[in-house]
Formats: C-alpha cells, structure tokens, sequence
C-alpha cells in the first residue's frame, strides 16, 4: 500500500505530514519554510523517498458553499512540479476548515507555539481527512 505525504500548500510555508504504512493515522513533520515554494519541491522528493511514499495529497482551497474555487496556477503549477519531481500519484484533497481546526488546536493547548506549527496541523487535518474517507472513517485521529 504504501504510506500518503499530505500537504498544507503555502507560498511560504508549507505544512507537511505522513501516514503510517497501513493509512489509518496522520503524523505531522516539520513544516518547509522557504522563499519560493519551487525550493520545496526537491525537500519533498527527498521525503518522499525517506517515508517510501506512494501517494501525495494536497489541500485544496474550496469555499464553504461548497462550490469549486480557482486558488490560482501557483498551486496548480506546484501539484504539476510535485508530480514530475516524485513521479508519484497526486489527489487534491478539500481542505476547507483546516487551518481553523489547526487553530483551534492550538488555542486548547497553552504554551510556545512556532510559526510553522499551524501549517504542520493544518496538513495533519487534510491527509487524516483523506485518510478517514478512504478508510470509510473506521479508524480514529492520531
């Protein structure tokens, strides 16, 4: 099966986490802070190599209408970049509420936060989500 890399897209910072092996939990990494997002891509290759990755899903901006929105070509041509680079499956993945979620978390837990923490959470909701649904939500959050 192999595991999922699930990712926060941002032009900045982007929010990184992966799966264990048999896709029931999300497990946050360190998020990519970079100048352009082009620099991450060779950094998310490389993880993806690491973590033996099959597939990668990447957040997917959607009103809470649920209509369809256009977040732009940035992160069209980032999921376009990330194909080529790990010749991997990419699937995008709604991830509306997210970083309200991530928020959230971090209001309930006092203490030092970084900067990258929100985007690290932000793509454990998004790739835990995925996760959930395709296991038809029978397994719980990490």
């Amino acid at each position: 099966m192999g595991k999922v890399l699930g990712i926060d897209f941002g032009l900045r910072r982007i929010g990184v986490a992966v799966s264990d092996p048999e896709r029931r939990y999300a497990f946050g990494r360190p998020t990519i802070t970079v100048s352009d997002w082009r620099q991450a891509i060779e950094k998310i290759a490389a993880l993806c190599r690491e973590e033996e990755v099959a597939r990668i899903v990447v957040g997917w901006p959607r009103p809470l209408s649920g209509g369809v929105s256009q977040p732009g070509g940035e992160l069209d041509d980032f999921i376009q970049a990330l194909r080529e680079a790990c010749q991997k499956p990419v699937t995008r993945e709604d991830e509306r509420l997210s970083s309200q979620l991530a928020d959230q978390y971090m209001r309930e837990r006092p203490g030092k936060q970084k900067k990258g923490t929100r985007d690290e959470l932000a793509a454990r909701e998004i790739l835990q989500s995925y996760l959930d649904r395709h296991n038809h939500g029978t397994h719980g959050r990490a």
